[in-house]
């Protein structure tokens, strides 16, 4: 059976999460090709950046063309996992 892996940035976390029992995933420990973690650890990154530990809920990018090309890239790592 093959493993489904969900990808959602969460600050402070791997953007992959096990869709059976919702655990984070140690990039280390899957398959992947350094340059797919690097990218991953890249994306992830970007998101721990635009957090507001004072008010979390104030958290948000920059503008909407970071939002988008953020979540463009997302979709690009997504297609090669």
């Amino acid at each position: 059976m093959k493993r489904k892996i969900k990808l959602m940035a969460e600050y402070n976390y791997s953007p992959l999460w096990d869709m059976e029992t919702a655990d984070n995933l140690n990039l280390d420990e899957l398959p992947l090709s350094s340059s797919i973690q690097k990218k991953l650890s890249n994306w992830a990154e970007i998101y721990n950046q635009i957090i507001n530990w004072d008010n979390p809920a104030d958290s948000h990018f920059l503008d909407a063309a970071s939002q988008d090309n953020f979540e463009r890239e997302g979709i690009n790592i997504w297609r090669q996992l």
